[in-house]
């Protein structure tokens, strides 16, 4: 008959060696979830929150212990909260997500997280959700600043021709869904030759300033103003009427006499103006309605030059200005 103590000396080494490896990966889950520097969490399939690492909470500004038993919603930036549920239903269906999350800090910071989700079924008694993400929010920032480099204007800081033809063509899209009636408009610096010619360049980028300063100060924020470049700009008006053409181009117009009264400027400021109705249903490009309001523009230009040249005939020994 075998001796009992042989018996319990195999079995106790085991138990050590059980206990050692459960310290050993006890240790290292510590050092995974205590020392990442990204965002570990596990929450219930409602959502609300059962574990949270330390880095995460030191980066959202909260203690552990204000996050657990909360809902994740309640961390959500409010653009993304009321899509929650949808979160919820990814993940519940397909076991496994990956996205982005947007997370407001204490301080009311949105953060930007790149996520990747796990169901966990398999020896537990009520499913719930393991997630692990990375901030990216210094990332998402530059990228946003590089993206508004390529689409700024350096001099005017409006929106370049890249940056309107990209959000001109959105709003475009935005208004085949809504209905809403467009309006564009072509604005061309008048006599910037001569401004650069006789006072120099710098006076002439500082008329291209002005212009575009009065042309912010005329149209909206939901409205698209760019600088195509040279002397010409262009501007996209959302929700116009069928009497916003006048009323745009009035508005102007006092935008530039109140900017040619005050200013100490060596030159008096003019912008020539057009202005056509964007068809939303037809296949006419963006460049094509464009090319229309430049049409438009310099056909107002001739007709009022005509009417000075009327109104101011010259004398007989001086040539007339050309039409």
């Amino acid at each position: 008959m075998q001796n009992p103590d042989s018996l319990e000396r195999p079995l106790e080494k085991r138990l050590r060696e059980t206990e050692t490896r459960l310290a050993d990966l006890e240790e290292r889950y510590q050092h995974i979830v205590g020392d990442t520097h990204g965002l570990i969490c596990t929450h219930d399939m409602d959502g609300v929150l059962l574990s949270i690492n330390p880095a995460a909470c030191e980066l959202l500004g909260y203690e552990s212990s204000e996050i657990i038993g909360r809902n994740l919603r309640c961390f959500l930036s409010p653009s993304r909260a009321p899509y929650f549920h949808i979160f919820l239903e990814r993940i519940n269906q397909n076991s496994v997500d990956k996205g982005i999350l947007l997370l407001n800090s204490r301080d009311g910071r949105e953060l930007t997280f790149q996520y990747h989700n796990i169901k966990i079924t398999k020896n537990v008694e009520k499913p719930y959700v393991l997630g692990h993400a990375y901030d990216i929010t210094e990332i998402t920032e530059l990228q946003e600043q590089l993206k508004q480099l390529t689409l700024t204007d350096d001099l005017t800081k409006l929106y370049n021709r890249r940056g309107f033809l990209e959000l001109a063509n959105q709003r475009m899209a935005f208004a085949q869904t809504t209905g809403e009636s467009l309006v564009l408009i072509f604005a061309d610096v008048d006599g910037l030759k001569g401004i650069n010619d006789q006072l120099g360049h710098a006076a002439g980028s500082q008329a291209i300033i002005d212009a575009a300063d009065i042309l912010k100060d005329s149209f909206r924020q939901s409205d698209v103003i760019s600088r195509l470049g040279g002397d010409e700009f262009v501007v996209l008006v959302a929700n116009a009427t069928k009497s916003s053409p006048d009323i745009i181009t009035d508005r102007v117009r006092e935008k530039i006499d109140g900017f040619n009264a005050l200013s100490e400027r060596p030159y008096k400021l003019s912008v020539s103006l057009g202005v056509v109705p964007v068809d939303i249903e037809s296949k006419v490009t963006l460049d094509d309605i464009i090319a229309e309001a430049d049409k438009s523009m310099y056909e107002r230009k001739r007709k009022i030059h005509k009417e000075w040249v009327v109104n101011h005939p010259a004398p007989s020994d001086v040539p007339a200005m050309p039409a």
